[in-house]
């Protein structure tokens, strides 16, 4: 697929079932030419102005940082690409706009081997398969038990609490719903919508890996459009004439704007609406919170571990203490392991030093294989909800949301003002997927698809 056919795909995107036919009301102001602003460079951000330079819309992006991308990001200071932020095509399939984006650059991919695992005890012996499949049966049973008990506003831990009271003793369980739940939803159990905390819909196929880098899409998504970096914004005005963004380099106008920060920064207040968003949409930003997953990216002279096995597991009574390391070996060749930390420990280990992270994470390597492992000769550490320009990783569903709160968080805001971004997406939210969509949806929106 070339760029001509790509551009193709997002504009017919409505057409192919995956955009609603949106439209702003009949009072859509006249322009000619027509200029549109984007705030932030993300994927949301980079699918609306490609949608819209596409069908020669006049539209340029203001990012605040100096880097494109937002959550993706690819760190290639090394020598080779590390991902610190989005990692994954979750279901690589046709009906993905991901997949059809990497197969517009030919991207290499390789499938994740969710199969693939090693998982072990706070002693650091190896757990069986066997019992490992037997905690995964309980967790789901657990699970579809839940539901059918869950009250509106309860989170998803007090309904398991309500089933299995000791339920965050037991390690083996502990790390299922670390590894299952926090690592795949970002918000911790205690936050999580008993009823809601999986309100996505998800493509088929298998989850992916770009060896290449995911900073590829995003180059690809960005050539030839107008973005401004290190332009930081910090009001939006809108009036009946135009709609007016102050930046710390100046102000810049435009018929319309799309607003695709992340939802952690809408919630700090970070940028100044005049006239305020209305009630509805700040009562839906309280229902939707950013979740933190960390990575911890330590590379070795040389392998100690298992490198025929992608994930290897560790079962704490401590929730979230890196339930899992993911095995980079095999996709780049290198020494590498990248811990995760998710949940509240996600959230707590942003408070300690890097030196301190790192002493944490090999602490458990050295329960798995022993003291005599050598150290990382270097390491990466994110800290994603200490991020001003993020806040978190991606969203989830509070206790007290309600389903229609995804939805009006995609809601215009007058005449001019739009919104995108994975938290504004009905059915995938949290994704890469899910944001791209959001930002064709809002570019359809203003072109009267």
């Amino acid at each position: 697929m070339n760029r001509r056919e790509f551009n193709q795909y997002l504009a017919l995107g409505w057409a192919m079932g995956f955009l609603p036919p949106l439209q702003l009301s009949a009072q859509r102001p006249p322009a000619s030419p027509l200029k549109v602003l984007v705030v932030g460079a993300g994927i949301a951000g980079l699918a609306a102005a490609n949608t819209l330079a596409a069908q020669g819309i006049e539209v340029s992006i203001l990012e605040a940082l100096s880097r494109i991308g937002g959550r993706i990001w690819t760190d290639r200071s090394a020598g080779f690409p590390i991902e610190l932020g989005a990692g994954w095509i979750h279901g690589h399939s046709k009906a993905n706009p991901i997949t059809a984006l990497a197969k517009a650059i030919d991207a290499p991919w390789v499938v994740s081997q969710e199969d693939s695992y090693a998982v072990f005890d706070e002693q650091g012996n190896r757990i069986s398969d066997d019992v490992l499949n037997q905690y995964y049966r309980q967790y789901k049973s657990l699970i579809r038990q839940q539901y059918s008990v869950a009250q509106t506003g309860s989170s998803l831990l007090q309904t398991l609490l309500q089933i299995q009271p000791d339920i965050l003793q037991d390690p083996l369980m502990v790390y299922q719903l670390a590894l299952n739940v926090e690592f795949d939803y970002a918000g911790a159990i205690e936050e999580l919508s008993a009823e809601f905390w999986e309100d996505d819909k998800k493509f088929p196929g298998n989850d992916v890996l770009l060896p290449q880098g995911y900073d590829a899409l995003v180059n690809h998504l960005a050539h030839n459009l107008s973005i401004l970096t290190n332009h930081e914004v910090n009001a939006i005005t809108q009036t009946d004439q135009a709609i007016v963004i102050s930046t710390n380099q100046g102000d810049f106008s435009a018929d319309y704007a799309i607003v695709t920060v992340p939802l952690g920064v809408l919630k700090q207040g970070h940028i100044i609406f005049s006239p305020p968003l209305s009630t509805t949409k700040t009562e839906a930003l309280q229902h939707v919170e950013m979740g933190t997953v960390n990575r911890v990216v330590l590379q070795f002279e040389q392998a100690f571990w298992d490198t025929e096995v992608q994930y290897l597991g560790y079962a704490s009574h401590k929730k979230g203490l890196f339930p899992c390391f993911f095995n980079m070996k095999p996709y780049l060749g290198q020494n590498i392991l990248t811990g995760f930390a998710v949940g509240n420990f996600g959230k707590e280990m942003e408070s300690f030093t890097d030196a301190q992270i790192t002493e944490q994470a090999m602490a458990i390597l050295r329960k798995m294989y022993g003291n005599q492992i050598p150290l990382p000769q270097n390491q990466r550490i994110t800290k994603w909800g200490a991020d001003p320009f993020a806040y978190g990783s991606y969203s989830f569903a509070k206790a007290d949301f309600v389903p229609q709160d995804r939805e009006i968080l995609g809601w215009p805001e007058g005449q001019r003002l739009l919104f995108a971004g994975e938290h504004t997406h009905v059915e995938y939210p949290a994704t890469v997927h899910g944001a791209f969509l959001s930002g064709v949806r809002e570019a359809n929106r203003i072109l009267g698809r």
